[in-house]
């Protein structure tokens, strides 16, 4: 009788074992699994943001080039030409338009900052009361060669009477730029562009 009650309670500890074992078995696969698939989405989130760096950084490699290309353009040609031929209208106007690329990669690499200054939390707004025609105007001027690339006629619609707009001016051209930029780039050869500004009950 002992030795059967002995094996009973045997039997009855090996059950109990082999089910903690199995429900220990069960969890840890669960968690491993769990794990597995979080690796999984973790490898695919690095990949995304791998692509979407290479694409980035394609895109400023030819942003920076264009501006880039022309600058060397003309001071390569000028560097050939006499002095004397360096007081023409000619040099004059190749002077206004590395002045306009030159502005172009300043603001190429003030939006690399504002980059770097919105993912730590950092970037500043600094108020100024200004003309938005001339704010509209310099934007389209720093983007004459852009339009002048693929044949773009640009209009520019403001009301006759000068208003004032009191806001970040650099920032406002950073979004003209943006906004002026995917125009470009989705407007066919020899198509128009339109940037027009309405006071509308003090909003514009």
């Amino acid at each position: 009788i002992n030795r059967a009650a002995e094996k009973y309670v045997l039997s009855r500890d090996l059950t109990e074992l082999n089910k903690t074992l199995d429900y220990r078995v069960q969890e840890a696969t669960r968690e491993i699994f769990e794990l597995n698939e979080k690796l999984k989405r973790k490898i695919v989130e690095l990949r995304e943001n791998n692509t979407q760096q290479i694409h980035f950084l394609e895109d400023m490699s030819h942003e920076f080039k264009t501006p880039l290309a022309v600058i060397w353009g003309y001071c390569s040609y000028w560097l050939t030409q006499p002095r004397k031929d360096w007081s023409t209208i000619k040099f004059q106007k190749s002077l206004e338009n590395m002045n306009r690329n030159a502005q172009r990669l300043q603001l190429l690499v003030e939006e690399l900052l504002d980059s770097a200054r919105l993912a730590s939390h950092k970037i500043s707004l600094r108020k100024e009361t200004f003309s938005i025609q001339e704010a509209i105007q310099e934007t389209v001027e720093a983007l004459q060669l852009q339009f002048e690339e693929k044949n773009i006629l640009v209009k520019t619609e403001c009301p006759k009477d000068t208003f004032s707009l009191t806001a970040d001016r650099h920032r406002l051209q950073q979004v003209l730029t943006n906004l002026l930029t995917n125009a470009i780039k989705f407007t066919p050869p020899k198509g128009v562009i339109t940037v027009a500004a309405q006071d509308e009950d003090s909003n514009i």
